[in-house]
């Protein structure tokens, strides 16, 4: 529909049926906001759409990750209230609390792939603000790096996965073929990976769900689970302490990621403890 020279235009994403329901017109979920980033910045790469599946249950959208042709990673988050507070290192925690009226939009991982930021969205205005902290990677051996861990205190802090995602965007006439052009290729070449705990696991009472996610330098097919662990054990982050479980229930998962030279794979475990927000950010501080 055209009006004052000004395209209404409206995308449709269709996700497999089996593990999805219903049908979604948000703009700012983290199966969106990549789309979205196209419209502002043209094309981004490709998307690789992650969902955490659990038994005889809808699946839940941990997020999607694009490699951009400035060579970062991006990850957009599929946590439902993106209002971080605690953010956990590997020898402290420390508070941070974002900005008023602003909620984490993606991460960025440079392409020397030794650190990373946060960008935030505007709440109101949608403008891009960046908080004053940046973050590094860790150095696993075989060339694997930590970037970042992400837990949450269960599958319904992440965003409900819908069977069919509609986006409404308006667009100048002079502009409007491009942007169809561009959002269609990133949406028809979309991924789509699949991430749960071990088989016949599931999240008991006083547990949190955990994701890590590792990139290596180099493209790979499997690797084996790192040996240090990054879980949050101690407040602020947990409610009260707990101790480091020798033997964790976990799986590790690959996520192709179209035209990114190396491979990112992730970790999803669960581990002890009652979390004192819905999600923390676990990583090192430059």
């Amino acid at each position: 529909m055209t009006k004052n020279n000004i395209d209404t235009i409206v995308v449709t994403v269709n996700f497999p049926e089996e593990f999805t329901q219903g049908t979604s017109e948000a703009f700012f979920n983290s199966l969106a906001r990549p789309l979205r980033r196209v419209l502002e910045n043209g094309i981004i790469g490709r998307i690789t759409y992650v969902f955490y599946k659990e038994p005889d249950k809808p699946s839940r959208t941990f997020g999607a990750f694009c490699y951009t042709p400035g060579e970062r990673l991006l990850f957009f988050p599929g946590i439902i209230k993106r209002t971080l507070r605690w953010n956990a290192e590997r020898n402290e925690v420390r508070q941070f609390n974002l900005p008023e009226h602003t909620l984490i939009d993606h991460f960025s991982l440079e392409k020397e792939l030794n650190k990373w930021h946060v960008t935030l969205l505007h709440s109101i205005k949608g403008e891009k603000k960046y908080p004053l902290r940046t973050y590094k990677t860790r150095r696993y051996p075989n060339n694997t790096l930590f970037w970042f861990a992400l837990s949450i205190k269960g599958p319904r802090i992440l965003e409900p996965t819908p069977q069919e995602l509609k986006l409404k965007f308006n667009s100048h006439q002079t502009d409007s073929e491009r942007k169809i052009k561009d959002i269609f290729q990133v949406r028809d070449g979309a991924i789509f990976s699949i991430v749960s705990l071990p088989d016949g696991i599931t999240l008991d009472e006083a547990e949190y769900l955990h994701f890590e996610v590792l990139v290596i330098e180099e493209k790979r097919d499997r690797i084996d689970l790192p040996p240090f662990a990054n879980f949050p054990t101690t407040p602020p982050s947990l409610q009260s302490p707990v101790e480091m479980s020798l033997q964790l229930p976990a799986r590790i998962h690959p996520a192709r990621l179209q035209g990114f030279p190396g491979s990112i794979f992730i970790i999803v475990a669960k581990h002890k403890g009652i979390l004192s927000n819905d999600a923390i950010i676990t990583s090192p501080i430059e």
